[in-house]
């Protein structure tokens, strides 16, 4: 069945290929109250109905992109800051959806808890100059994530905070956008308190075997994206309210007929355990075809264009050259913390990334513990993990209170 998602989406929703929500029997859900009128809450009105007072805030990129942050308003005075990153096709909503989530338990530990939302997702699809309609908007990957959105964001933290430096939280997708930002604009180490990366990003090795040269989805993959590039269309997988322009917008109808009820019936599932349809929350393609790339060569490298003469242009050489050649910069304290089990992130992945992290402070494995895997980092909340889930959001928070009692 995993195979079957996998090739389905051709990597495009990593969201389907790594949810295992496990037996019925397991899940405890859905982990959203249902709103009274059928509409979804924002991530401020979660954080209402847990019981927090949360707040809104804009920032605008150097480039015109309009993300929405929210914030976890800490009454203790002062507070340090933490910034939570989303990952692929997610936004800030993941972390506050379970109760008890890492960013509710740092709240309640004291810190000023911070989320951004990256551009093109649900909450960040305004630009000074462009609209969503339009083909410009949508020309971005993860890589001007890393180099735009994340700094602009660390930026506004602490300028409203007066804090010299944060704690930055990611996940999955959400820490190549920092490994982006830490390795090509180093100087923003020295803003933080730490990196803590889960399940993190940066060597997909087991893709290759799916996706790569040799890979047993390879055919259909080109044939999606070139199908998909061709078509025109930029959007990939807009939130559910969001979907109403069949023209620009990739959906399960862009799946073949064959494949469109699986695509349909996944989406449906991990939405029934959240309880709406928060995720998928949007993204441009080409943050997914960036992540294809990513899955074809199994490292972090710059974006390929589609001619050699336009990859010389931009890098100087006709193959865009690994962001990894520069991780020896990324001298924040970083915390690691991975699954054995985990569907898109191999052992040997993490292990490449150890040996070329400089200053790394913590490499915390979870080992043999089934129902830990890509996702359960954030959710479903499984029964049988609970107590698992609870040991990993106090190992965090206990080593964060560490560094900052250095």
């Amino acid at each position: 069945m995993y195979l079957q998602t996998y090739t389905l989406t051709v990597a495009l929703l990593v969201l389907l290929s790594h949810c295992s929500l496990g037996d019925d029997d397991d899940i405890e859900g859905p982990l959203m109250p249902v709103k009274a009128d059928g509409g979804m809450y924002t991530t401020e009105e979660i954080i209402k109905e847990r019981k927090h007072t949360g707040e809104s805030h804009t920032v605008e990129t150097e480039d015109g992109y309009k993300l929405t942050m929210f914030r976890v308003v800490q009454a203790k005075k002062p507070a340090i800051p933490v910034l939570f990153q989303h990952g692929y096709q997610a936004s800030s909503d993941a972390w506050v959806t379970d109760p008890e989530s890492l960013a509710f338990r740092l709240s309640d530990a004291g810190y000023d808890v911070w989320m951004t939302n990256a551009r093109g997702n649900a909450y960040s699809r305004s630009h000074a100059k462009l609209k969503p309609e339009d083909k410009e908007f949508w020309d971005f990957s993860w890589h001007e994530m890393g180099m735009i959105d994340l700094p602009a964001a660390i930026d506004y933290v602490l300028n409203n905070t007066g804090q010299p430096s944060l704690h930055l939280i990611a996940h999955s997708m959400g820490t190549t956008v920092c490994f982006v930002m830490a390795s090509s604009r180093p100087e923003y180490n020295q803003k933080l308190k730490s990196l803590v990366g889960l399940a993190p990003v940066a060597f997909l090795s087991k893709m290759v075997q799916m996706v790569g040269p040799e890979g047993m989805v390879e055919e259909m993959a080109n044939k999606y994206m070139k199908q998909w590039k061709d078509s025109g269309k930029v959007e990939l997988f807009p939130r559910k309210d969001l979907a109403t322009d069949d023209k620009s917008q990739i959906t399960c109808l862009d799946v073949e007929e064959s494949y469109r009820d699986m695509c349909v019936d996944k989406i449906e599932e991990i939405q029934k355990v959240i309880g709406g349809a928060y995720i998928p929350a949007g993204t441009s393609l080409k943050t997914m075809e960036h992540f294809y790339q990513m899955s074809v060569t199994g490292i972090m490298k710059h974006y390929k264009f589609d001619s050699a003469e336009d990859n010389k242009k931009a890098y100087g050489s006709e193959e865009p050259p690994p962001y990894t050649d520069n991780f020896k910069k990324i001298t924040a304290p970083t915390l690691l913390w991975s699954s054995d089990v985990d569907q898109i992130v191999m052992t040997k992945d993490v292990d490449d990334l150890v040996a070329l992290l400089p200053n790394l402070v913590a490499d915390n494995r979870l080992q043999d513990i089934d129902c830990f895997d890509h996702i359960a980092f954030l959710f479903p909340r499984q029964k049988s993990c609970i107590a698992e889930r609870a040991k990993f959001y106090s190992s965090v928070l206990d080593a964060i209170q560490k560094l900052d009692k250095k």
